[in-house]
């Protein structure tokens, strides 16, 4: 059986992000393009790779990563494989302390450069619900200025957009920052389980 028409865009947009020099990239080991089923109902938008996913070509595989998982987990989604991950910038954007490379939040202007291969992903995925998290992903989402967006003000909030609901909620480094705040993390799996039943068109 050949490869879905929703898998041949993918690879097809794959290969435009490998080959982006909209940014500098002098630090760039693996560009990070996303993981997971092009079918699924529930889309997943993070910030941005880190060192970890930098060195892996994977999104989420750090502690921020380890800590989703168990967030999808105790939510109802025992794979992560069912959903689509991706981040709105595709790559890692650093700044050098002494001789460490340091990741850094990406800028608006490298959001907005990077919009267009999240907004194609969105086109390709189809996907019921789109899980933001943290103040960098729904600022590319709703096409924001970061500055303009208060996460934590948002999160657990939903809109209606034309073809999907969006749903905000905390970036998963935002409780381990603060200790691994069970109160946050109890949050993020109550959001995930609503974005779970406006998957399923429960609500």
């Amino acid at each position: 059986m050949g490869r879905s028409p929703k898998l041949l865009k993918m690879e097809r947009l794959w290969n435009r992000v490998k080959t982006c020099v909209r940014c500098d990239r002098e630090y760039v080991n693996k560009y990070v393009f996303g993981d997971g089923s092009v079918n699924a109902r529930v889309m997943i938008v993070g910030e941005g790779p880190g060192e970890e996913e930098d060195a892996t070509g994977h999104p989420f595989v750090g502690e921020a990563g380890e800590l989703l998982t168990d967030i999808l987990n105790m939510a109802g989604f025992p794979r992560r494989e069912e959903l689509f991950i991706a981040n709105a910038v595709k790559c890692r954007r650093t700044s050098r302390r002494g001789d460490r490379l340091k990741n850094k939040k990406p800028s608006d202007g490298e959001v907005a450069r990077c919009s267009v291969f999240l907004q194609n992903q969105l086109e390709i995925v189809k996907p019921r619900v789109v899980v933001g998290l943290g103040g960098t992903a729904i600022a590319s989402l709703k096409g924001l200025k970061t500055k303009d967006v208060k996460s934590t003000q948002m999160a657990g909030l939903t809109e209606k957009g034309p073809n999907c609901w969006y749903l905000w909620t905390y970036h998963p480094a935002f409780p381990i920052y603060r200790g691994r705040d069970v109160a946050i993390i109890e949050q993020m799996v109550s959001h995930f389980k609503k974005a779970k039943e406006l998957s399923r068109g429960r609500i």
